[in-house]
Formats: C-alpha cells, structure tokens, sequence
C-alpha cells in the first residue's frame, strides 16, 4: 500500500477536525488495521452512476467520506468523486433528476461543505433528491441535507450535526517502553497536541474553539438548507434520530422505502416534464419554513391529509407491487443463464418487468462453468464405441470381465502364438 493512500486517514489522528459520528469516531481506532481492499480506488473517470427509467441517476456516497480523492467504493467515498458525479449528472441530457443513496457515517471537515455546495448548486440546474438507505450521519448527513428533499428507509439515522477531533496520548506506553521522543521545531504552536506528550490545557482549549467554531457552521448550513433555525439544529447537541424523530425535528422529510423513493422521484419528475410543478429546476421543499405538510401526511394529488390506515394501507399496496415486480424479474424466461444481472435489475433499479425483460434480452449470457472439454462432452451424448456398437443395446451387452478373465485370455493368446510359430 502507498503511503499516500493512508494520508488522507492519518490526517484524523493529526487534530483535523472531522464530521464523523460517535460511532465512526470510535471506530477510526481500527484504521491502521484496516485491510488494503478499503482503499481499492474505483476511479470516477466517468458517467458511473447508473441512471434508472424516469431518467434518474443515482449516485451512490457511501463509508467514510475524504477529500482529495476521486475514488468511490463501498468504504471510502471521495468528495471530488461526488463533485465529478454531480457536474456530468448535470451535463447528461439523459438525466432528468439526481438521487443521492446515502450510507456514510460521515468523514473529513475539509472538502465536505465545498461538496455540499456542489449538490445545491446541483439542485438549482436538475432535482436532486437524498434518500438515507442505512446512515447519513455527521459530514453524510451534511451532504444529504443539502439536498432538494431527504427522505430515510424505516432503519434509517440521520443527524449527528457535530464535530470531532482527536488526540491520541502515546507519552505513558513510550515511558513504559523505555522510549522518549525528542521534537526539534521552530515555532511556539508547532507541535501543539503531538500525540508523545499530554494535552496541554491551553492547547485543549484553542482545540475546543475551533471544533465549536466548526459545528456552528456545520449547523448553519443544515439550518438554511431544511429552512431550521440555527439554535434548533444546535439544540439537537449532534443527536442521532430515527426517520419519524428527524421529520418531527425537520431533519428530513420523511420516511421511504426504496422502491417508493424513487417512484415518487419518478412521478414528480413526470409533472415536472410537463409543467405541473410551480418552479422548474427545483423539487418543491417540504422544510418546515415552507408551511406544507410532509409528504407522508398527504395523498399522491396534494389533496386532503391521508390517515394513517390509509397510509398503511398504501404502503401495503406499494409492498406487493414491489415483490410481485422483483418475482416476474427474476422468474422471466430472459433471467436464464442471467441470473446476477437479473438481481441486480430486480433488487437495484426501478425498472418494470417488461423494461428488464428487454435489458437481459439484449444482455450476454453467463458461461458455464467447466473446460471446453466438459462443454463439448456434454453436448453430445458419448458415442459406444465397444463390442456391438450400434446394435440393440440390450442385445448387445456384455459382463464385464474381471481381471482374472482378461490374464487367462492374455495367456491363452500368448500359447496360440507359440504353436503357431
């Protein structure tokens, strides 16, 4: 592995302050362990988003989330990458709206609130919607919340709008090793919270001022974005809450399953094409300075509120539907020999079973396992090529013969050839 690889890693044990949760925060103790396979670069070079009918691309922002890197994979997640994804989404004709599949537990200060901007600017040209698959915690959650609308699965969290800086103390296991580390500098604050010597309390409280100071911005810019005050996102002191909790706080706007995410991405984005929506370019916010209902309080049309039998019942219906089209994906004649594409178009996109049909139609089947030797065997039967061969089979059977059979007929052989000579 290439030191660089880890600099953006190592970063958060030299006093970089960092948007991670409490959880992400512990966990960054395992990192030095961490396998080579976590900084696997997928490159973003290109259009990598996948884009599903409706014209929606969804661009995934998933682990921890760092700057200077254009690589996403399922454990790191580059704000350049996202940038990079955000400006050819824009640029794509093909694309009507960007959907933003969160499950990241947050990452670096720097980079993240550049990022952000990136994804409201994003909003102002094509919707984009956030959806919290599993997590849009901390520097995540301040990539989602800039968002047009952020919607979470039933097992969602969101929030932790705080952050977190960390000193590790190694002066006590040096002086048991017998080790002492000596620092030539120049500069008073030079080394101020190296990690061989105990915090000064000076230093642990200029430390304390610029987290603070962070987190203030932090929560101004979620505060603008969900249409909050700032001392309402304050008062969350960087809480970590479940869907129906944040919506009631306006951290996000309500609970969805995926597949409803992105049917109801997919109707707004139909009235938005011809005109029904009160502003192009932008999805009508549901933030609580707006005064609307959230979405999951009203009918498909904007009528009266839905009850929540009603509710219940919907989502029942949409449940069904869902199980039904992944069960005629995965069932249909084109998923023969396509078994991994036909998963992936039943668990992974919105498309009908008519549309996946026509996508494994025109997609390579799998090859079988085996050597050309075992394709080519089995695709004939093996010919008889013993005694009798060709004749009735039951006619033409033969024991057969034991060892001892097949010395005496050998020697036998052997003593004609001998009288005959």
């Amino acid at each position: 592995m290439h030191i660089e690889e880890w600099r953006p890693l190592a970063e958060r044990f030299n006093l970089v302050p960092a948007l991670l949760s409490d959880t992400a925060a512990r966990n960054m103790a395992l990192l030095p362990a961490a396998s080579a396979r976590m900084l696997e670069p997928q490159a973003a070079t290109g259009a990598r988003y996948d884009v599903t009918d409706g014209g929606i691309a969804v661009i995934p922002i998933a682990g921890t989330l760092i700057a200077n890197y254009r690589g996403m994979n399922d454990w790191l997640t580059g704000y350049d990458a996202v940038e990079q994804q955000l400006a050819l989404a824009v640029a794509d004709p093909g694309v009507a709206g960007i959907a933003l599949v969160v499950d990241s537990h947050g990452g670096q200060v720097s980079g993240c609130f550049e990022c952000a901007d990136a994804i409201a600017a994003a909003h102002a040209a094509k919707p984009v919607w956030a959806l919290a698959k599993h997590n849009a915690l901390s520097g995540g959650y301040a990539l989602a919340s800039a968002a047009g609308r952020l919607y979470g699965t039933t097992t969602a969290r969101v929030g932790s709008v705080g952050v977190v800086l960390m000193h590790l103390d190694l002066s006590g296991a040096l002086e048991r090793a017998g080790l002492t580390v000596n620092l030539i500098y120049s500069g008073a604050r030079k080394v101020d919270g190296n990690p061989f010597a105990p915090l000064p309390d000076d230093v642990r409280e200029r430390l304390q001022s610029e987290v603070d100071s962070t987190r203030e911005v932090f929560a101004g810019r979620v505060a603008r974005a969900r249409g909050l005050a700032v001392a309402e996102v304050l008062a969350s002191e960087a809480g970590i809450f479940g869907l129906t909790e944040a919506a009631a706080h306006g951290l996000a706007d309500g609970e969805r399953a995926v597949h409803e995410f992105f049917a109801e991405f997919r109707e707004f984005l139909g009235r938005r094409s011809t005109g029904a929506t009160a502003t192009p370019g932008a999805a009508p916010s549901t933030h609580r300075s707006t005064g609307e209902h959230p979405m999951s309080d009203q009918s498909a049309g904007g009528e009266a509120p839905m009850t929540s039998e009603q509710l219940a019942a919907a989502r029942a219906e949409g449940a069904a539907a869902e199980r039904e089209r992944i069960a005629g994906i995965l069932a249909c004649d084109e998923a023969k020999d396509r078994g991994e594409q036909a998963v992936y178009l039943a668990t992974r996109t919105g498309l009908s079973v008519a549309e996946a049909r026509g996508v494994l139609a025109a997609s390579p089947t799998a090859k079988p396992a085996g050597s050309p030797l075992d394709h080519a065997m089995a695709a004939e039967p093996v010919p008889d090529i013993g005694p009798g061969a060709g004749d009735d089979l039951a006619a033409a059977a033969r024991p057969m013969k034991t060892s001892g059979e097949w010395i005496e007929a050998r020697r036998a052989k052997v003593q004609q050839l001998k009288r005959l000579g």
